[in-house]
């Protein structure tokens, strides 16, 4: 199974894909919806099923949004700790 850790920046994010014996895959990423698209297909590719997110402000969000439903997303803050970010209120499935 392949992991993901993801370096979220404003402009950009740089997706690292871990697994097995291979050396690790980086790949470059535009912060828009077409480069989040285009990262959420190369996650099915992989596959990968986990996915670590770096990001010190609120950019995390829209990726987090357009991963949750296929990948269990973490968000890894750089100050420190491991935050599980929660769905707010108005975006719960009833």
């Amino acid at each position: 199974m392949n992991v993901c850790g993801i370096d979220l920046h404003k402009p950009f994010l740089v997706a690292s894909i871990l697994g097995g014996r291979d050396r690790p895959e980086k790949r470059r990423f535009p912060n828009n919806l077409e480069g989040l698209l285009r990262l959420r297909r190369r996650l099915k590719e992989k596959p990968c099923r986990e996915v670590a997110v770096e990001s010190t402000g609120a950019q995390w969000m829209p990726l987090y949004t357009m991963l949750e439903e296929e990948f269990r997303v973490v968000s890894a803050r750089s100050k420190g700790g491991i935050h599980h970010p929660r769905p707010h209120r108005t975006t719960l499935k009833l």
